[in-house]
């Protein structure tokens, strides 16, 4: 097994996890009233898929600076998803109250 195949990003932990997040967000966009906060809902996918990529793109050097760099980006797109899922948690409670 060549260096590259054993490393492969795909059997890293918090790659797995974090692939599962945009189907989850995906699900939830159609399975919601997402149409009706599609820019919302755009937002938070680009940021939700980020942190896979970022994850995946960093793996290319699991040494060094250069895959710390990578995750370092990764953990700032979980703090924009965060953020996106706060958001629409308060978009759906109004959205509900004020229809």
């Amino acid at each position: 097994m060549r260096l590259q195949e054993s490393l492969s990003y795909k059997k890293l932990k918090v790659w797995q996890k974090a692939h599962q997040n945009p189907l989850r967000a995906i699900e939830l966009y159609r399975n919601s009233n997402g149409r009706k906060f599609e820019n919302i809902f755009k937002q938070f996918i680009n940021a939700i898929t980020s942190v896979g990529a970022n994850i995946a793109e960093g793996s290319g050097d699991f040494k060094g600076r250069e895959f710390i760099r990578f995750l370092n980006i990764a953990l700032r797109s979980a703090f924009e998803v965060d953020n996106w899922i706060n958001l629409i948690k308060v978009v759906k409670y109004w959205a509900l109250i004020i229809p």
